[in-house]
């Protein structure tokens, strides 16, 4: 990939240089593997509905001479963003943001553009570390953020992964509860199953007086759901 010097500037900011560098190396990268948006948020559609999200995060301690940055994934399946509009009580989105995600995880820099301090976001200062830092970006991104997010955006991929315990940064360790019922949701758009049937036993005798709450609008609309789908 061929690098071209940005015109350097006495007013510019590290801000400018980061946008000039995402506008000119990182949109066309994500477009070009289906990905649609500008700015700092790019989203791809599967055909039934699902969303990836890719979003880059600047640090609020930003300043016009240093802006950290981190990417930050999401998959927000289309049940998901259903039962998600009814729990706010909001129409289902347009246009996914992350935090609308059901899986959710970031891309770090790597070492050698790494910011100072613990958790690697990318430090931007100038034209040349701004180049560098959307290098590295989508270096990360072709190699093994978008391939997993592409096999995240199959519905069988997702449900795998939550079989598996892993929603991104959340793992089943510390929400089995939470895994139970993104996958009874996830599944309930093919109808009625034996592991479905599992669940919704498994919700019946919950223990948890905060799951218990939370299926009190959950299960009649997961029911719903589920007898929607024997039509179709």
């Amino acid at each position: 990939m061929v690098w071209h010097a940005f015109p350097v500037s006495d007013t510019s900011t590290a801000q400018d240089a980061l946008k000039i560098a995402i506008r000119e190396q990182l949109g066309p990268a994500l477009r070009s593997e289906g990905y649609r948006g500008s700015g700092t948020t790019w989203t791809r559609q599967s055909p039934r509905g699902d969303f990836a999200v890719v979003n880059v995060q600047s640090s609020s301690f930003s300043s016009r001479s240093e802006v950290t940055c981190v990417i930050n994934l999401a998959v927000a399946p289309q049940p998901w963003l259903a039962w998600h509009a009814v729990q706010l009580g909001k129409p289902v989105p347009k246009s996914p943001k992350e935090y609308d995600g059901l899986w959710r995880d970031r891309l770090h820099a790597t070492d050698e553009v790494k910011s100072r301090g613990g958790e690697a976001w990318w430090s931007v200062r100038d034209d040349s570390s701004a180049q560098k830092a959307v290098e590295n970006m989508v270096g990360g991104l072709t190699m093994t953020a978008l391939p997993r997010l592409s096999e995240l955006l199959d519905r069988e991929g997702l449900i795998r992964s939550v079989r598996q315990g892993d929603l991104g940064h959340i793992k089943a360790a510390s929400a089995r509860g939470f895994f139970d019922r993104a996958l009874g949701l996830l599944l309930a758009d093919d109808g009625p199953s034996d592991e479905l049937a599992l669940l919704l036993d498994r919700f019946a005798d919950e223990p948890d007086e905060r799951l218990v709450a939370y299926d009190q609008k959950f299960l009649p609309w997961l029911t719903e759901r589920i007898q929607a789908s024997v039509g179709h």
